[in-house]
């Protein structure tokens, strides 16, 4: 893992992974989803930018606290291993929705998939997911308590590129939120 701050708390608090099991995802990637799209027509960035902006400027800064740790899927080999959230999720939530009023004002569809909110650290190497990362998860993992705190006073929109190696997630547009 490239976070040792993460590495740290995540041993602190009795967190081990196999080996060689996973591919951790960089800690300047690492985000969390408010809303996902599989395919935007380059013509409706605007109106996602503009959603962005507009819901950025109705909410204002908050900390989220980083607690607990598990993995997609919840029953067979682990393909992700995340990290969810405590204090502060209320203010997540309210970001998130407020993103979904923004965006269905500008004509998109509401998001029928329900909010997840987490981090990915890290992907299993094999495709068909990891059973020794599972158990590595359930045996305590899913337990840990805060592993630190993170401010979030912006909201960025990224363009991802899904390839043969890693995502790669690019920036397209940084909105401030409320002071």
């Amino acid at each position: 893992m490239d976070d040792p701050a993460l590495d740290a708390s995540l041993g602190a608090h009795g967190v081990r992974f196999p080996e060689g099991e996973l591919r951790w995802v960089p800690a300047a990637q690492r985000h969390l989803t408010l809303r996902f799209f599989d395919e935007l027509p380059e013509d409706r960035l605007e109106d996602v930018r503009g959603a962005a902006r507009t819901a950025a400027a109705t909410q204002r800064a908050f900390d989220l606290e980083l607690e607990g740790v598990g993995c997609f899927p919840s029953r067979g080999p682990a393909r992700v291993v995340w990290v969810g959230c405590g204090a502060g999720l209320e203010a997540l939530v309210a970001l998130a929705e407020a993103v979904s009023r923004a965006l269905e004002s500008r004509g998109f569809p509401s998001d029928t998939r329900p909010f997840s909110p987490h981090l990915t650290l890290a992907r299993a190497r094999n495709r068909a997911g990891s059973s020794a990362v599972s158990a590595a998860v359930r045996r305590g993992a899913v337990s840990a308590g805060p592993l630190g705190r993170v401010p979030v006073d912006r909201l960025r929109l990224f363009h991802s590129t899904l390839g043969s190696g890693p995502p790669r997630h690019d920036v397209v547009g940084t909105f401030p939120l409320a002071t």
